[in-house]
């Protein structure tokens, strides 16, 4: 689900880094300079599913690379979507086990849609397999991160992600494509859903935000 503005991850250092750089596997070699450039991180959730080989399709098109957080129940089930994403420009992280507001629930499940969802995006990319880990960047549901959330998130590693701009639920391909070419900037986090929505805007927003001089990379690439 959709993250809103900025998530405040409930950690008392509010100058602390959107995202540690992780491991990447099936990352371009050459990675721009974004402390300089024009970069923005184009991050995809709620997959993977029926859209996620369109998405990574349209984004080899563009020579775009893109951030996508799966859910453990859906790498589970189609960990070959999780490998075409990294045979292109994906980094994939983790967006919990099955979408729970994390919010909601007590330490242990919180814990365990933490540990569950990051065992099975880990699994299924080829990171996982060489080092037994699985990714570091978490995206919670609906953007909802509270102190236990931050807390829970520290102690196992995990990096909370915080978007700087982020698409609504039900918002139509046009409605996407204004929100994100008004809002995006220079080394900020844009998020969409794996949505046919998403698929119709995208071809758009690359073309566009690429004659504005953006380069597209993945979370981990931005300067913390």
């Amino acid at each position: 689900g959709a993250a809103p503005h900025n998530v405040d991850a409930g950690e008392p250092d509010a100058a602390a880094p959107r995202a540690t750089p992780p491991a990447t596997a099936g990352h371009a070699a050459e990675v721009p300079d974004c402390t300089h450039g024009k970069c923005v991180a184009l991050a995809f959730d709620d997959g993977p599913g029926p859209y996620t080989a369109e998405i990574v399709e349209i984004l080899d098109r563009h020579g775009a690379c893109g951030t996508f957080f799966a859910l453990g129940i859906g790498a589970a089930v189609r960990p070959d979507l999780i490998t075409r994403i990294q045979e292109g420009c994906g980094l994939v992280a983790t967006h919990t086990w099955s979408h729970r507001d994390l919010t909601t629930l007590p330490r242990g499940e919180l814990l365990d849609q933490l540990t569950r969802g990051r065992y099975a995006v880990g699994a299924a990319t080829a990171q996982g397999v060489a080092t037994g880990s699985g990714p570091g960047l978490l995206l919670p549901p609906y953007g909802a991160a509270g102190e236990q959330v931050a807390a829970a998130a520290r102690d196992l590693g995990l990096t909370l992600v915080r978007p700087d701009v982020a698409v609504r639920d039900g918002e139509d391909p046009a409605e996407i494509a204004k929100r994100v070419l008004q809002q995006a900037g220079r080394n900020t986090i844009v998020l969409l859903h794996e949505s046919r929505a998403t698929v119709a805007a995208l071809p758009r927003l690359l073309s566009r935000l690429t004659r504005r001089g953006y380069t597209f990379v993945t979370v981990a690439d931005l300067p913390g």
